[in-house]
């Protein structure tokens, strides 16, 4: 099943692609987007602009923060990326080069895809014609693939801890919550989920729920999304 969902998530980030990139509508990069499942439904949908090289570390960890207030049984992550191919020369590395800056780099489509017990990827490799319009040269899926979101996403995906355990936890050991723990519990979670949200969207994060997810029901000025159809 996560083989297929991969394959179907990244078809669809091309199609979006082939439709508003020729456009200039995704502006110099494409969006990752983060699909959360729950059983074969999805039930967020996190669409990140890609941030600068040195804190996609820490913007990929703060998305997965979901984790701690919900569980969802599959996590897929779709971005646009390069791939350039290095050869060994004369048994010398060839010095490091970014593949974006590479002479012969082609752009693909990268799709990461976790359950709790398996990890997967596909790589869709993608040209351009010459009005810009782009179409598909090859879809790989599957393979051994490794890297530090390959770690965080299954890490993540098998946190067994939930928020309100971390917080009683942090209670316990830290003064961080000395300020609020007065309110109760419901409160502090409350409060916890609305900067969650918050950061996320003043980074250039758009985040929707669908209604199989119900831990945010109670926050306000938030609507459910209807996804429209099932993985």
């Amino acid at each position: 099943m996560l083989k297929e969902t991969i394959e179907r998530s990244a078809v669809k980030y091309f199609e979006t692609m082939e439709k508003f990139d020729s456009e200039q509508n995704f502006g110099e990069s494409s969006p990752w987007i983060f699909n959360f499942y729950k059983g074969n439904l999805i039930g967020a949908t996190i669409m990140a602009e890609p941030p600068h090289p040195d804190d996609k570390e820490e913007a990929f960890k703060h998305i997965l923060n979901l984790l701690t207030f919900d569980k969802f049984d599959m996590v897929t992550i779709n971005m646009d990326s390069w791939l350039a191919k290095q050869e060994m020369k004369d048994g010398e590395d060839v010095p490091f080069e970014r593949p974006s800056e590479a002479i012969d780099r082609e752009e693909c489509i990268i799709t990461l895809g976790a359950t709790k017990s398996e990890i997967e990827q596909s790589m869709m490799i993608y040209g351009r014609n010459d009005d810009g319009t782009i179409y598909e040269k090859e879809h790989i899926v599957g393979g051994s693939f490794e890297g530090w979101m390959q770690e965080m996403v299954q890490t993540a995906m098998n946190f067994q801890i939930n928020m309100e355990t971390l917080v009683y936890m942090a209670m316990e050991s830290t003064d961080i919550f000395d300020d609020v723990k007065e309110k109760g519990m419901p409160e502090i979670l409350r409060g916890l989920k609305e900067e969650w949200i918050n950061l996320l969207t003043s980074n250039n994060c758009m985040v929707a729920f669908s209604d199989v997810v119900t831990e945010f029901n109670d926050l306000d000025g938030y609507d459910i999304v209807d996804f429209g159809e099932q993985e």
